[in-house]
């Protein structure tokens, strides 16, 4: 991503995003967090350990993310590191949709 405050406003935007349940919101937030370039190479453990969530809802999580085109699932470098790719105009438009919420609010 790019600055500290673009980060802030998508974190933002993505706890005020009502189409993801909690663990959803938590587990993009850390993919975020994890990602370098947009590419976030890791292993389910870890995210579980991050999140705080069983495997099983992981990788629910991780399928729902895929489905819905928020990240897109690239080819694993090894047996236990799962690979994605953040989906930069998927996370742009829930912060532009965050920001016309601020913005009626505001008025």
């Amino acid at each position: 991503m790019k600055n500290t405050s673009d980060n802030a406003t998508l974190f933002n935007a993505i706890d005020g995003y009502d189409f993801f349940t909690n663990s959803q919101k938590t587990t993009l937030q850390v993919l975020l967090n994890l990602s370098e370039d947009n590419i976030v190479n890791t292993t389910v453990n870890s995210l579980c350990e991050l999140v705080h969530i069983t495997r099983s809802m992981m990788y629910i999580n991780l399928s729902s993310l895929e489905e819905e085109k928020f990240i897109i699932k690239r080819d694993s470098i090894k047996k236990r590191i799962i690979s994605y790719e953040l989906n930069i105009d998927k996370l742009d438009t829930i912060k532009s949709l965050y920001n016309k919420k601020l913005a009626m609010m505001e008025k």
